[in-house]
């Protein structure tokens, strides 16, 4: 969990160093892709728990 707020963190500080160069297109984009990670990695976690993997 601490792994994914520092990733997080550093994700947003990077954005915001260059969003002079990014759209707000892309910034969405890049945001929506954090969150889909968050939740393929919590899928991959149930099913490890669930003994699928």
């Amino acid at each position: 969990m601490k792994k994914m707020i520092v990733i997080s963190v550093i994700l947003f500080l990077i954005i915001n160093a260059f969003a002079a160069t990014f759209s707000n297109e892309e910034i969405i984009g890049i945001l929506l892709m954090e969150e889909e990670e968050k939740l393929a990695r919590d899928a991959y976690l149930e099913l490890y728990d669930l003994n699928f993997l």
